[in-house]
């Protein structure tokens, strides 16, 4: 059987339907695995992500996952990850396939149940994200990746302050560059003027160290309501490890949904971390972060995003945030 291809094109005809069973059982095959139901699940690869039996998650692409292979190298030590089983290809007419075989972390998302938790549950959840953040940030690195979910400005061997003020005239350039309307324009000058005010907050390191980088309800999964892992890793770079509670707490104060509260767990998480460490300005450098988070959404939606962003840039330099951080410090 022969399959249409157009070389440029990912929705191929032969990777639809029943032939992305058929060659996922292949490589199932290949290395020997039992392979049973098979779903295709959301995910960022460009060919599909599959669901193995509950067992293994299988990712397939064009081209060679090698940042990827990287990301999965560096926690192959820590308990609680996918963990990289393969990583291999095989050819279709010519045309080679790449792919990835990980890890299934059996649970179900801890935003799917967080409000089927019990304080218990909740209290517990939160001391083992708490340890477990601990054990991946004991993972060290020799330079900084600025940015929020990929690194703008990778392997920067230069301060954590210096690389945030670079990130921000990326960030500064890209919205002007959007052509905005007067509002969005004075609230950036507004950005820009708290930047420049309290960049000195960053003066604070400890050290390059590795982060999940995208940590969030969604990509903390639980089992019998209990913490059994931390998926989607490939948004995964190193900084300081404040940085890595900005999405947690992101996702807290601007819910998915009105009848989540989740800033309890949160809030154990937080003052779990700062037990053992004490960051000056702590509540700015967020104030920071979450400035560059959200002018960003609007540079990457190419502004669609603006009406959604502005309310909540203004709550951060009306001094929400920083009120927020020293009530539950």
């Amino acid at each position: 059987m022969r399959y249409k291809w157009m070389a440029h094109q990912i929705t191929i005809a032969w990777f639809g339907g029943c032939m992305q069973e058929l060659y996922i059982r292949e490589i199932c095959k290949k290395h020997k695995m039992e392979c049973g139901k098979i779903t295709n699940i959301a995910g960022r690869f460009d060919l599909g992500v599959f669901n193995v039996d509950d067992r293994y998650v299988i990712r397939t692409s064009r081209n060679r996952m090698l940042d990827e292979e990287i990301k999965y190298d560096r926690i192959k030590a820590l308990k609680h990850v996918p963990h990289l089983i393969h990583a291999s290809e095989f050819m279709i007419d010519g045309s080679r396939i790449y792919y990835l075989i990980l890890d299934y972390i059996q649970g179900l998302e801890l935003l799917s149940v967080y409000n089927n938790l019990t304080p218990i549950n909740i209290h517990d959840i939160s001391m083992s994200i708490s340890e477990f953040l601990n054990n991946l940030h004991r993972i060290k690195g020799n330079k900084y990746d600025i940015g929020h979910y990929i690194p703008i400005i990778p392997n920067h061997d230069k301060s954590w302050k210096v690389g945030h003020e670079l990130y921000w005239d990326y960030i500064y350039n890209n919205v002007t560059g959007l052509q905005p309307d007067d509002g969005l324009v004075k609230l950036l000058k507004a950005a820009d003027g708290y930047f420049k005010e309290n960049v000195s907050s960053l003066d604070y390191e400890g050290g390059p160290v590795l982060l999940h980088n995208d940590f969030h309800f969604k990509n903390i999964i639980v089992k019998n309501n209990a913490f059994a892992g931390v998926i989607d890793w490939e948004c995964s770079q190193y900084g300081e490890m404040d940085f890595e509670l900005i999405h947690l707490l992101h996702w807290s104060l601007y819910p998915p949904s009105k009848d989540l509260n989740m800033t309890v767990m949160f809030n154990s998480v937080f003052r779990e971390q700062m037990k053992s460490r004490e960051i000056p300005m702590i509540e700015k450098r967020f104030t920071i972060y979450m400035l560059e988070h959200d002018f960003m959404q609007i540079v990457w939606s190419k502004g669609n995003k603006t009406d959604e962003y502005m309310p909540r840039i203004r709550s951060w330099l009306d001094g929400k945030l920083e009120e927020y951080v020293r009530n539950i410090m």
